[in-house]
């Protein structure tokens, strides 16, 4: 099922023409919405259609590896699982600093991913490759600050179900190659990630919520707790290093540390995530949550 949530880019008949030339054994339907009002609205509408006892989602810019589909939907043989997703790769890691930082994070993000899938369930899912239990969940999360994978599998843990992450199921896509492009798609998701982290924070004080304290403190802590004591920390940085100019050995042992690659996209993955993070939050705080993604040209 393919739906256009009214682009004005030539998307709609670019899809019609490929399917009226490409008739091959899936039978594919394809639906245009009058109103662009979000990624979520779009898969709730075409989840009207679906007829299957497994629902799968993937985004128009994503290509899957061509098993990923049958080792993500073996999980499924337990009860107990109400969702799967997959694991990322970058088609252009090597592009630039942002690329190879992102490559860095995606590394320590998907090791954290796993570990929680094992303890139970992961909060974080990525809707470029998701698979749902249909009978585990009514609709996609649609609410205004919330997105349709972490919002969804939210709700699906607080029913009971395990949401897990598994490594096998690779889906291929690129990173935003410059500094605004990067803070541009971070600073979206991050609204989506500390919403999400917030209501599992939430649920799990109310005693509503099975996956342990650990889970979900740590995810807490990394997406609200982390950013905001960055932005101390950097402001007393930003005071040190001006009562220090002068000296000649602080200037030294800057230089030395950037002189590495590895140390520079550390200091590049901590800082730019830490700071679309704080857009995020920033955002959250103002009331100026978007619903709908903009396209970052770059990234086509």
């Amino acid at each position: 099922i393919v739906v256009d949530s009214n682009s004005n880019d030539g998307t709609l008949e670019i899809c019609k023409g490929f399917l009226s030339s490409n008739k091959n054994k899936y039978p594919t339907c394809l639906l245009s919405e009058k109103e662009r009002l979000g990624k979520s609205h779009a898969l709730n509408t075409a989840l009207d259609k679906a007829t299957g006892e497994i629902i799968a989602t993937s985004d128009a810019d994503s290509f899957w590896e061509s098993n990923a589909l049958v080792n993500a939907v073996v999980f499924f043989s337990n009860p107990c699982v109400g969702a799967v997703t997959g694991k990322e790769t970058l088609s252009n890691v090597k592009k630039s600093i942002h690329t190879l930082s992102e490559g860095m994070y995606r590394k320590f993000y998907y090791t954290l991913r796993l570990g929680e899938s094992k303890i139970f369930s992961t909060l974080i899912f990525q809707g470029e490759l998701s698979l749902y239990r249909r009978n585990a969940f009514k609709k996609f999360e649609d609410k205004a600050g919330c997105s349709d994978d972490v919002g969804t599998i939210m709700n699906m843990i607080q029913n009971g179900y395990r949401c897990i992450f598994t490594p096998d199921a690779v889906f291929c896509d690129t990173a935003a190659i410059s500094l605004s492009g990067r803070l541009a798609l971070k600073s979206r998701r991050s609204e989506h990630l500390i919403a999400g982290v917030t209501k599992a924070l939430r649920l799990k004080f109310a005693g509503k919520f099975e996956v342990p304290w650990r889970i979900v403190f740590f995810n807490f802590y990394l997406h609200v707790i982390s950013p905001i004591i960055l932005l101390f920390t950097g402001l007393v940085t930003i005071g040190a290093f001006i009562i220090h100019f002068s000296s000649i050995w602080f200037l030294l042992l800057l230089g030395l540390l950037l002189v590495f690659k590895k140390i520079r996209l550390a200091l590049s993955l901590y800082l730019t995530s830490n700071m679309a993070l704080l857009i995020g939050i920033t955002r959250i705080v103002r009331g100026k949550r978007s619903t709908s993604w903009k396209k970052i040209d770059e990234m086509r």
